[in-house]
């Protein structure tokens, strides 16, 4: 069972074999998180033999969390570098065995959560373990957390290596041109296929497939997810696909098929409320463009 909202890279198979190896019916993967990122985690006390004990979703009582504190000893025991992370978090990936998964949510049919009421109901009943994992992993479920890490990415040294020849990542297979670039100035950005890039300026960037970035635009720290389409020549609506001229883009999130006109403002900020707007949203101080959205002409937001 794993989950579609993290990053990170595993050999499943090496979860398989902690399953099999401990005879477990219900494997959970593990890793070290701080007494801060409990609160946000469901958190499991383990034996020394692997063997979850005790597991609670998002503690925040501190007579619990402190309950669920792994000993250094343990982590050595593991061979997990901690660094000062004494809690045991779970990733959200699990292996059942067949059998037991089909009979447990057949019989429960009220439970609707692995964290919440599958994992913590099975601990008396089924041998559940954990697989410590010790490799970069993260959380991007929400927007703040996907733009953070999102941003990381563009760094000289990224957290998570895309071009390791060892494990390397594989996308969708696409017939597109290569990336157009004409008289413009770009640091520390990532340009994906298809994009065309005239005369801007992009700092601390994704810019998607299919992009359209006009003169004089400026994007900063933002992610442009590109077109699912090349539009025609003379496309009927007013705005075309793409950053219009002019405009500046910074803290923000442009979703596909969005049409920014000439001159846009978006200025996300830490400051920013929560909200709704014409084609956008704000989200822990970073605005959001809608999936094919109309930002027209001379437009501030933020």
């Amino acid at each position: 069972v794993l989950s579609g909202d993290q990053l990170y890279r595993m050999d499943y198979r090496t979860l398989l074999a902690t399953h099999l190896s401990k005879n477990a019916d219900i494997t959970v993967s593990a890793l070290p998180v701080s007494r801060e990122a409990a609160q946000s985690f469901g958190i499991m006390r383990v034996q020394r033999d692997g063997r979850i004990r005790s597991f609670v979703e998002k503690p925040a009582d501190p007579a619990i969390l402190n309950g669920l504190k792994t000993p250094d000893g343990l982590f050595k025991e593991f061979d997990i570098e901690a660094g000062g992370k004494p809690y045991l978090a779970s990733m959200g990936i699990y292996a059942f065995r067949a059998g037991v998964l089909e009979e447990l949510l057949l019989g429960n049919p009220e439970w609707i959560d692995f964290g919440k009421q599958l994992i913590p109901n099975t601990l008396k009943t089924h041998k559940v373990c954990a697989h410590m994992f010790s490799g970069f992993w993260e959380d991007i479920g929400t927007v703040r957390s996907y733009f953070d890490v999102s941003m990381a990415m563009t760094s000289p040294n990224p957290p998570f290596a895309l071009h390791d020849p060892d494990h390397q990542i594989y996308t969708h297979a696409r017939a597109l041109p290569g990336v157009r670039i004409h008289d413009a100035r770009i640091k520390n950005a990532i340009v994906c296929s298809g994009s065309r890039i005239h005369r801007a300026t992009i700092s601390d960037a994704i810019v998607g497939i299919r992009s359209i970035v006009n003169e004089g635009a400026v994007i900063e720290r933002s992610i442009v997810l590109g077109a699912d389409y090349f539009e025609t020549a003379a496309p009927r609506r007013r705005h075309p696909i793409g950053i219009g001229a002019g405009s500046r883009i910074r803290q923000a999130i442009v979703d596909h098929n969005a049409r920014i006109g000439r001159k846009v403002i978006i200025r996300g900020s830490d400051c920013l409320k929560d909200c709704e707007g014409e084609g956008y949203s704000v989200r822990d101080g970073i605005v959001v463009v809608h999936k094919d959205a109309v930002i027209p002409d001379g437009t501030v937001i933020g």
